[in-house]
Parts: C-alpha cells; sequence; structure tokens
C-alpha cells in the first residue's frame, strides 16, 4: 500500500521542504491541508504559473499530491451553493498540480434540519459535483468527522449519490472515539466507498486528541491494514499527526510500523 502524511506535519515547510521530508522518511506522497496556514504554497488562490511549478516539483521528486484537505462543507442548505464554488475551485486547483482527489466535510447544519434530510442535502451536493468531477478527473471523498462520524449516516449518503466519483474519506478513529464503532465494523459498511484513509493510534480521551505511536494506542491500527489489504485497497494511507514532537522522528517511525504491519498481515493471513 501507499502512505502519505498531512502537512500538519510541518506547516512551516514550504512545498519543496515537505517534498523532501517524505523522500528521505520513506513515504509516497503527501497531503497539503488548504487554508491553515501553511507554508506549502498550495491553495485555491494559487497561480496558473505556481500550479504548473508545483505540479513539475511533485514529479520530480516522485512524490505524489494524493489528495487536498478542504475545508468544505456541503451539507448545510444555506450555505449549500458557497461552499460548491469553493469544492468546484479545489477540484480545478486538484486537476491543475495532477491530484486525483479532495476531501470535502459533511460539517454540522441547522438545528431544524433533521437527519435524514441533513442526508439528503448531503447527498444533492455531492451529485452537483458529479459533471465537475468527470470533467477534472478529480474524485471527492466525505471524511468520517464531525456531524459525519457515524458510518451508517456516511453509508446512506454514499448509496444515495451512487457514482464512483464519490467516496469516504476512512478516518477509523472518528467513528471508534465518536460513536464506539470499531474498524471492522466500520469497515465492512463503508469499504465499498474507501478512496482515501487518515491513520493515527491514540487513547479515547474524549477531552483532547491523545497520540500514541502506531500500534501502542486503542485505534487498532494494525487492524485497519488488514481490512485494507484485504480488498486490495489501492489508495493512500495518510498520517495525520498535530503538534507532534519532532517530525523528523515520528514520520519515519510511523511509516516503517505500518509497512510492518502490513508484511505481517501479508506473511498471516485469516
Amino acid at each position: 500500500m501507499k502512505y502519505a502524511f498531512m502537512s500538519f506535519s510541518c506547516p512551516r515547510l514550504p512545498l519543496q521542504g515537505m517534498l523532501a521530508l517524505a523522500v528521505n522518511s520513506g513515504y509516497d506522497g503527501i497531503e497539503p491541508r488548504l487554508e491553515a496556514g501553511h507554508l506549502h504554497g498550495i491553495e485555491i488562490g494559487t497561480s496558473m504559473a505556481e500550479r504548473a511549478e508545483i505540479r513539475g516539483l511533485a514529479e520530480k521528486s516522485g512524490i505524489r499530491i494524493c489528495c487536498l484537505a478542504t475545508g468544505v462543507c456541503l451539507t448545510d442548505p444555506e450555505k449549500q451553493a458557497e461552499e460548491l464554488v469553493s469544492a468546484r475551485k479545489a477540484m480545478e486547483l486538484a486537476k491543475d498540480i495532477g491530484c486525483p482527489l479532495i476531501r470535502v466535510f459533511g460539517g454540522a447544519y441547522p438545528d431544524k434540519v433533521s437527519r435524514s434530510e441533513a442526508i439528503t442535502h448531503l447527498a444533492r451536493a455531492f451529485r452537483d459535483l458529479i459533471p465537475d468531477a468527470e470533467r477534472t478527473g478529480v474524485q471527492i471523498c466525505l471524511e468520517t468527522h464531525d456531524h459525519w462520524c457515524h458510518p451508517e449516516h456516511v453509508s446512506e449518503v454514499l448509496a444515495l449519490v451512487d457514482h464512483p466519483t464519490a467516496g469516504v474519506n476512512w478516518d477509523f478513529q472518528h467513528p471508534l472515539r465518536t460513536c464506539g464503532w470499531n474498524v471492522e465494523n466500520s469497515f465492512r459498511l463503508l469499504s465499498p466507498w474507501i478512496l482515501h484513509v487518515h491513520f493515527h493510534d491514540g487513547t479515547l480521551e474524549q477531552s483532547r486528541l491523545e497520540m500514541l505511536p502506531a500500534g501502542e494506542g486503542v485505534y487498532e491500527v494494525e487492524k485497519a491494514v488488514k481490512l485494507l489489504q484485504s480488498i486490495r485497497y489501492k489508495g493512500y494511507l495518510s498520517g495525520e499527526w498535530f503538534d507532534w514532537p519532532d517530525y523528523t522522528e515520528y514520520l519515519p517511525r510511523e511509516v516503517s510500523r505500518m509497512r510492518k504491519f502490513e508484511e505481517s498481515s501479508s506473511n498471516n493471513p485469516d
């Protein structure tokens, strides 16, 4: 499988530094977070000349910009039109720099909107983006996050969309910490739509996010690797670490552990 890390690990590095870090740490890709003040230089307002340079730098390095992590939230009917514009701009940016995927959120919605109505609103937004996805060749993935951590809700949305341009960014710790869904149950429901994966390990502490090295927490990271292998997953597993020193130490350690989990699973299939 292929491994990446998000720019939260190195927010003060420019793109060339981030690409070099990926090469030196043993990764296959990077995932820039847009509109977060990170210094990678990949933003909606990036010029066409800059986009061409970004694409060239990534191709030269051999590191794929595997996903653009946007902050787009598509559920709220009162804000949906504006958010769809942002999603389309992100898809154009992704196309121009050779990135195959954008991440979006479902986000919050007004109290007057029921869960079933929210599912309908969110599915409609994804369907509205299908022509743009087909034109650009960029897929859209909904992260299991915020008001959309519950695998049943996410699966209902994607079943309604029913199109290969739409899928899930499976961050398996959110269903576990928020909804009590273990990795296997979450995977079984969402596996038909998994386009991208976020991973890290940690505890179930609810007051703050406590991260731990892969395999030392309760997020069942090794189980997730084994389950993804069972469907011959071809996408990226992208590490998401916040304010965790020192990235020159933990980035190579974490990808090494993930590859060992992968090797162990291959050697010991069920």
